[in-house]
């Protein structure tokens, strides 16, 4: 129908005649459009004209003078809106493995574009707001000629599901102008959904109506318990007089005090923990100090319970919340007193279990037996508890691996950043050596002849050994054992070890008559040259087989006189002096581990010392 307000503008509608097929307005001044006033017109315009069956003007003339009304204009500000959701997944939460999201799909209708934004939940961690700005959405798909198709009013309904750049969004429900704008173009509206839960908007809930009290069965803390009136108390909310100002009234400032000790030794570096527990009579409150000893290497945290009612049940000692309940309104009952400790629960020798720790009463001061003697409940004796210290664990140094010598490999078990071993100053001297001429101890007749000289150099107390050169042996004589120390070795091969370490070879293994093993070979000791022997001797501390006042006393205390004057008499029925080798044959019957290095002494100083030999007739008087 034509804009009344354009006819009342024009005054005079001009008329409408049809030109060589086409419809065209008569010009001005026409005499049909003098004829009547405008408002003829305009009225049988509004009364006939929509129903096409004016007596004025025929169907074509109606179509051309109705104003065009473009699409942009037509459907200005008219926007069909419908709730959806898309799923989302979950992969850093083992709660949920997705998440539904909600959002609003917007079609402007004046210019087929979509718009998607998601409506903000506080405190949700993502971005929300604008999903998808607004613009034509192409379809996953062309048509038939590989022309991009773009979304339109007509895949949009309830129920459907459109794919938007990879992502799935299923709409759920729309407005009533959006349901009227379908029907009108003939489109079946389905009813609305209901969005899915996710698991985590369903535990969020349930936690948010227990928070906000919509949740009826939830517990807000409103029961009347006896830990909840002791808290509110001490933080200054009125009590209703009870039994309790009658004990604070009477028992004011008095308290006991017991020693106790948790042992936790059985744990791994567990050590014995001893407190002094604190029983207020007051308000029958407990409070338990841990004492700590100086460098005992513990936190010194000042307590292991503040001072609170203890409930004798372990498991309503973790919360206070977690206690005998009442009525709202309810005095506390005897039972409910009963459910905490109290100076009659108090003696030596019982266990109290504080937070799964078993501690043990040992001890009481001396006020605090007094208290109990008075009403009647005298404590037992204090509990001896005797520490056990463990000795010091024994070191046992690792096997030699054979790399450089056994000192330098034992010095990494003593530093974390090994050291070379320090060497004194007196085992840089090598001045002193002691030498003698050895043998092999075998009957293999190639090495009867065999003989060596084994230098002792007395500082380090190492070893080396040189083969005398004999011509035609068969053997290359010279260097046979380089400097080096030697460890004492068992007929098997195997090393003797002290305390862990190593033996080795020192000053009181060599002498004259030794049988020395050394390098899986037996040497038997049968010389020493005269610098060794005044060494020896000038030192008789160290080396006791070269000390004459040892020897003659250890002669004189295992030597039977007659059975000395017996072997003496056979020997003097053929010769009047021995030497050293029938000295050492006729006193090795007499006297246990006596060596040719003992009888080297007797004749060095007791004989002819140029000869090396002594007098029979001496040797009764001597040693008897």
């Amino acid at each position: 129908m034509p804009s009344p307000a354009i006819l009342e503008k024009q005054k005079v509608v001009p008329m409408i005649f049809r030109r060589h097929g086409d419809t065209a307005p008569k010009n001005r001044g026409h005499a049909l459009g003098n004829a009547k006033p405008a408002s003829f017109y305009i009225r049988e315009l509004e009364r006939q004209g929509d129903t096409g069956t004016s007596t004025l003007l025929d169907a074509s003339v109606l179509t051309a003078t109705r104003p065009f009304n473009p699409k942009f204009i037509a459907n200005d500000k008219k926007v069909l809106r419908f709730e959806a959701y898309f799923l989302e997944a979950v992969h850093e939460s083992n709660m949920e493995n997705y998440r539904v999201r909600r959002c609003e799909v917007l079609y402007y209708l004046e210019d087929d574009t979509l718009q998607i934004t998601e409506p903000k939940v506080e405190n949700s961690g993502i971005l929300q707001g604008n999903f998808v700005k607004r613009h034509r959405i192409p379809m996953p798909e062309s048509d038939d000629r590989g022309n991009m198709q773009f979304f339109t009013v007509r895949h949009l309904n309830v129920g459907e599901e459109l794919t938007f750049y990879g992502r799935t969004f299923h709409l759920i429900s729309a407005d009533e102008f959006t349901r009227n704008y379908l029907v009108a173009q003939g489109m079946y509206v389905p009813p609305d959904e209901a969005v899915p839960r996710d698991p985590y908007t369903v535990l969020r809930q349930a936690h948010m109506a227990r928070e906000t009290g919509q949740d009826p069965d939830a517990h807000y803390g409103k029961k009347k318990y006896p830990m909840k009136d002791f808290m509110e108390a001490t933080l200054g909310k009125f009590a209703r007089p009870s039994d309790h100002l009658r004990r604070f009234l009477v028992h004011d400032r008095e308290v006991l005090r017991f020693f106790a000790i948790w042992d936790d030794t059985e744990k791994l570096y567990g050590i014995r923990h001893r407190y002094t527990l604190h029983f207020f009579l007051a308000d029958n409150t407990i409070e338990i100090l841990e004492s700590y000893e100086r460098n005992s290497g513990c936190d010194p945290f000042p307590k292991l319970l503040n001072r609170t009612k203890l409930s004798k049940d372990p498991e309503r000692q973790a919360c206070a919340a977690v206690c005998e309940e009442g009525v709202d309104g309810e005095d506390i009952t005897p039972t409910v007193q009963h459910n905490y400790y109290s100076w009659e629960d108090l003696a030596i020798g019982e266990y109290l279990q504080i937070y799964n720790r078993h501690i043990l009463l040992l001890d009481a001061d001396a006020s605090t037996r007094a208290w109990y003697e008075y009403h009647n409940m005298p404590l037992a004796s204090a509990v001896s508890v005797k520490e056990e210290i463990p000795p010091p664990p024994v070191f046992t140094p690792p096997s030699h691996d054979g790399m450089g010598s056994e000192e330098d490999s034992l010095q990494s078990c003593y530093h974390l950043l090994p050291k070379a071993p320090l060497k004194s100053i007196e085992s840089l001297d090598t001045t002193e050596v002691l030498r003698f001429r050895a043998r092999f101890e075998t009957d293999a007749p190639e090495d009867v002849a065999r003989r060596f000289v084994i230098s002792l150099i007395v500082s380090d107390q190492s070893v080396s050994i040189i083969e005398f050169i004999q011509r035609n042996s068969g053997i290359v004589g010279g260097k046979f054992l380089e400097r080096t120390r030697i460890k004492r070795t068992r007929p098997d091969g195997s090393v003797e070890t002290t305390d862990g370490h190593s033996s080795w070879l020192g000053l009181n293994d060599f002498y004259v008559g030794a049988r020395v093993r050394i390098v899986g070979r037996i040497f038997v000791l049968f010389e020493m040259d005269e610098y060794s022997a005044k060494y020896m001797e000038a030192r008789p501390a160290k080396f006791a087989r070269s000390d004459k006042l040892a020897v003659l006393r250890k002669a004189r205390d295992q030597v039977d006189k007659s059975a000395l004057l017996a072997h003496v008499g056979d020997l003097q029925k053929k010769q009047k002096q021995v030497d050293v080798q029938e000295l050492t044959s006729l006193m090795s019957n007499l006297v246990a581990d006596f060596a040719q290095h003992d009888a080297i002494t007797i004749i060095r100083n007791l004989g002819d010392r140029a000869a090396m030999k002594i007098d029979l007739e001496a040797l009764p008087q001597l040693l008897g």
